[in-house]
């Protein structure tokens, strides 16, 4: 709707309160077919940044080979 209504403001701040990626990937499809080009280039840079977000998100749950084979020699030399 903030895109029909030439509110660029209220779709962009729409877009950042999207849950995820392919949400806002919708809204740019959305943005498109209504020919709103400008708008659909800064919703993907909002998607952009999503994506990057997720990305570290997921890098920081996830513990690195190193931390994994570090753990399982000290296990492994602390056996008997």
């Amino acid at each position: 709707l903030a895109t029909r209504s030439d509110r660029e403001y209220r779709a962009l701040d729409t877009a950042e309160l999207m849950p995820n990626p392919v949400t806002v990937q919708g809204a740019i499809k959305y943005a498109t077919q209504r020919h709103r080009i400008a708008l659909a280039e800064r919703l993907g840079e909002v998607m952009n940044k999503k994506l990057s977000k997720e990305t570290e998100e997921d890098d920081l749950d996830l513990p690195s080979f190193e931390d994994l084979s570090n753990s399982l020699m000290s296990r492994n030399a602390s056996t008997p």
